[in-house]
């Protein structure tokens, strides 16, 4: 049996959140429900409900799961609602892919940052002893 707790100090918790993801998947799921429906606006259970399995059901399957459901219920959707939810999905995903091109680059950049600092800091060692390179020394 699997303990209910780990150690937080467990290198593979550290990992799940390199490169910009999040260690709880639940946290990106709220953050769609709270979007729907704000903490400041009272709605009843009923509502909350739906707004809470409207919320699940785009995170998981998209916007466009909103014309399945409108279907089953015996309401077909039109072409336009198809083509506005295949849309918000289309922007959304660029929306994404353009946070993780800026992580990434941000990233580079750090990287490139410490790189030359390293390098600098390795040429400052060199200039305090003797040249490595020079003419004639080798």
């Amino acid at each position: 049996m699997k303990p209910i707790f780990r150690d937080l100090s467990e290198p593979e918790l550290l990992k799940k959140c390199l490169r910009g993801r999040t260690q709880n998947p639940n946290e990106s799921v709220n953050s769609v429900i709270w979007n729907r429906f704000p903490k400041t606006t009272f709605i009843g259970v009923r509502t909350l409900h739906f707004g809470v399995w409207d919320a699940v059901a785009s995170f998981n399957e998209g916007n466009l799961v909103m014309c399945n459901v409108s279907e089953r219920l015996g309401y077909p959707p039109g072409r336009n609602c198809v083509q506005a939810m295949k849309r918000l999905d289309g922007d959304q995903i660029d929306e994404a892919k353009r946070v993780v091109k800026n992580i990434e680059m941000k990233a580079r950049q750090k990287r490139k940052a410490v790189k030359l600092m390293l390098e600098d800091l390795y040429q400052q060692q060199g200039d305090q002893d003797e040249p490595s390179y020079g003419d004639g020394m080798y």
